[in-house]
């Protein structure tokens, strides 16, 4: 049997059934080898491998097809991000998916990150609905397109 030393592997594949503990043991991985700097957990969405571009986009486009509305008040701009949620089949609530995260493939937290990661570029800001207001119709919507392109 070849014998390859850490130097000459360049691909780690990861298989195992739902909740087999594969995202987890993919965070301790990118942890220990500097490519984050902190470990993700998998109940509150916060793993790198979380979203992947396909998801991200179709959270995006269907933002934009169906949800965003400049016109709306911050409680029916956050009531429109729960109901994407839903119909995406996240947890409309956070304290839903931590009751059963194995129920979800993630919840509403979620979802309002990706937009504000497209929005801003940053996963930590202030209010991201009064970002978006400060912002206009026409910047948000060019940055969101930027990230579905």
């Amino acid at each position: 049997m070849n014998v390859y030393g850490t130097k000459q592997i360049r691909n780690v594949v990861l298989l195992g059934h739902g909740g087999a503990g594969k995202t987890t043991v993919a965070e301790a991985l990118a942890l220990v080898t500097g490519t984050t700097k902190r470990m993700g957990k998998v109940p509150e969405g916060t793993t790198i491998s979380d979203y992947d571009k396909e998801e991200i986009k179709k959270i995006l486009n269907l933002y934009m097809s169906k949800y965003y509305d400049e016109a709306d008040d911050q409680q029916t701009w956050f009531g429109k991000i729960k109901d994407m949620a839903e119909e995406l089949g996240y947890a409309r609530e956070v304290k839903e998916y931590k009751k059963e995260p194995e129920k979800w493939p993630g919840h509403v937290g979620g979802i309002s990150t990706v937009l504000r990661v497209a929005i801003t570029r940053r996963r930590n800001t202030p209010d991201l609905y009064e970002i978006m207001h400060v912002l206009g119709k026409a910047n948000v919507e060019k940055r969101i397109e930027w990230c579905i392109k």
